[in-house]
């Protein structure tokens, strides 16, 4: 039950990077500099690392086949703040 609780957190922590067209970028680079697109991630840990190069592998294949990705729409927060306090105000 621990390795599904594991793998359930991991995926929901990169399904927001995962989701985003941006993810196409980091796959291009890491093909380009011949590395897995986790090297560009400092801050995760191994497991969370394999769970990315798995996804973009999936993604790169998918592209390959001909295949267009299908990317959730994220909404872009326009508001604009006068400070950091003002910003920061919204999580009290």
């Amino acid at each position: 039950m621990l390795y599904s609780t594991t793998l359930n957190q991991v995926l929901r922590d990169l399904s927001p990077f995962v989701n985003n067209e941006n993810i196409l970028n980091v796959i291009g680079l890491a093909e380009y500099y011949h590395c897995r697109p986790s090297c560009f991630i400092a801050d995760a840990g191994e497991y969370e690392k394999y769970c990315l190069d798995e996804a973009c592998a999936f993604i790169s294949m998918k592209v390959k086949d001909g295949e267009k990705p299908k990317f959730k729409k994220v909404k872009v927060n326009s508001k604009r703040y006068k400070s950091f306090s003002e910003y920061y105000a919204e999580f009290n």
